[in-house]
């Protein structure tokens, strides 16, 4: 199993949640949820601390296959 750090981004009217990746590339993923959640607090601080503030969920982790 791998981890995807994803954050939400306007998809037309709408937010959706889309992993991170490089241009053109494929979703970066670790070999666990503790190094992806580093790296998502690394990478998107502003989200993780808007998150603690406001409630709303704009950055997560989730496990593949």
């Amino acid at each position: 199993m791998a981890w995807q750090m994803q954050i939400k981004v306007h998809v037309g009217e709408e937010r959706q949640f889309q992993s991170v990746h490089p241009v053109g590339g494929k979703p970066y993923e670790y070999a666990t949820e503790e190094e992806a959640w580093n790296m998502l607090n690394i990478c998107y601080p502003d989200q993780i601390r808007e998150q603690r503030l406001f409630g709303e969920e704009n950055a997560r982790v989730i496990e593949v296959d």
